[in-house]
């Protein structure tokens, strides 16, 4: 089992039931909350006598004196999250008291449960030793990019980057292969050292981890096959369970390169708390098989590619749905920064994570473009110089409700929200 935001949502027995556990998973409303390597308990305060819950960190299991039907009840789901956002307030300790102690006795009579994850999909075993070739080639390549230092690497020509890259392809690693391809367009970067030493790191991280991938969890492992550009067929992903939901569709964006269009379509579930994000490729002229109409809201089965911090999506089947639709993200940039530290620790490579704040102020700084929130946070916007005055324009100098994409430097406003109207940048 490999607790994570992700499989918490398939753990709870509905939307409503989680909502109230982000209500109480706070420590003050504890007594106490131990635990160890193996379990989690507490005691939840209630006036009277504490309800005493107990959950498993590597199994779904779980117990709590509550009277709720729901199970797992509020009380467990909020010793999780606690868990998960790294609460202090969890002291280590490996006496179990006389009630966890009975609990895990009956536990060890019954077959143990599991929550369905997404199986691994692996390529075939001489295509992963042509990458593990190809890592290593990689591997002492970033080395020499250091040695020659950073500047060094600025000055090459295009078809040095190319050529890598090329090598890459040919090793089966086609993802870092077109992740380097794209290093030729650093060199016009204001911050050109600082993009090209991150890049470096990153691709640095997954090597040591596809050397050492038996030693992660399964969810891991899947997400160097996805960085390393594993293809992985659409029926395998529509052929798993997917989560049904009322989904919104709150941003679109394409993009053309050498004749290849692509279009990011992102849905918002604010039942789960889930956003999905939907990758359609076509060449020259032809169309999308699918259109998705900004501000529409579907009633669909959203089947996820597998990894570390899922994303990417397929629709499984779908029907329009009528009416007005509420959407709430963000209340501060810190609850994003939250949340968003809580993505990268399962994911160190997110390259594109999406944001929707519900009060957010544009402003200007300079030629800067900066969002700031009701505590007086800010963080920087790239936009271009048309949507820049747009945005302006829509707020008027006061808090707008705003989607975009966070590429870990700044903000891509991608859709603004003013009353009932979605406006798509």
């Amino acid at each position: 089992m490999y607790w994570n935001s992700h499989t918490l949502q398939s753990f709870a027995p509905d939307a409503a039931t989680l909502e109230r556990a982000r209500e109480i998973a706070y420590v003050f409303r504890w007594e106490k909350m131990l635990g160890n390597e193996q379990i989690l308990w507490g005691e939840y305060k209630t006036g009277v006598d504490p309800f005493c819950t107990a959950v498993h960190l590597h199994h779904p299991q779980h117990t709590c004196s509550c009277p709720s039907r729901r199970r797992p009840c509020k009380h467990v789901l909020a010793l999780l999250l606690l868990y998960l956002n790294g609460s202090d307030g969890f002291q280590v300790w490996h006496d179990y008291p006389d009630w966890v102690e009975k609990w895990l006795n009956r536990q060890k009579k019954k077959p143990a449960a599991t929550i369905e994850k997404p199986a691994q999909i692996a390529p075939p075993e001489k295509t992963l030793a042509q990458m593990q070739a190809g890592i290593a080639e990689l591997q002492e390549w970033l080395f020499d990019l250091v040695r020659h230092g950073l500047a060094s690497a600025l000055s090459r020509e295009a078809n040095y980057w190319d050529t890598f890259a090329a090598s890459m392809t040919d090793a089966k690693l086609g993802g870092i292969g077109r992740r380097i391809r794209g290093f030729k367009n650093l060199q016009n970067l204001e911050n050109a050292h600082e993009k090209l030493l991150a890049e470096i790191a990153e691709l640095y991280l997954f090597v040591k981890g596809f050397q050492q991938s038996e030693k992660l969890p399964t969810e891991l492992q899947q997400e160097l096959l996805n960085q390393a550009g594993v293809n992985i067929k659409k029926e395998e992903i529509l052929a798993q369970q997917g989560l049904k939901s009322n989904w919104f569709v709150i941003a679109q964006v394409e993009k053309t390169e050498e004749n290849l269009r692509t279009r990011r379509t992102w849905l918002w579930s604010q039942d789960i708390g889930q956003a999905a994000l939907l990758l359609d490729f076509v060449w020259g002229n032809a169309d999308f098989m699918e259109q998705w109409n900004i501000g529409s809201v579907i009633r669909a089965e959203i089947a996820f590619y597998p990894g570390a911090y899922q994303q990417r999506a397929l629709v499984k089947n779908f029907e329009s749905v009528s009416g007005a639709f509420t959407l709430s993200g963000y209340a501060d940039w810190a609850a994003f920064a939250n949340n968003y530290a809580e993505a990268i620790a399962q994911n160190p490579w997110i390259n594109t994570f999406p944001v929707l704040i519900d009060d957010a102020t544009p402003i200007m700084d300079g030629k800067q473009l900066l969002l700031i929130d009701n505590a007086g946070k800010q963080l920087p916007a790239q936009v271009s110089e048309n949507n820049m005055w747009k945005i302006l324009a829509i707020s008027g100098g006061h808090p707008i409700q705003l989607f975009g994409e966070w590429d870990n430097q700044f903000i891509y406003p991608l859709s603004i929200f003013d009353g009932n109207r979605v406006i798509s940048l």
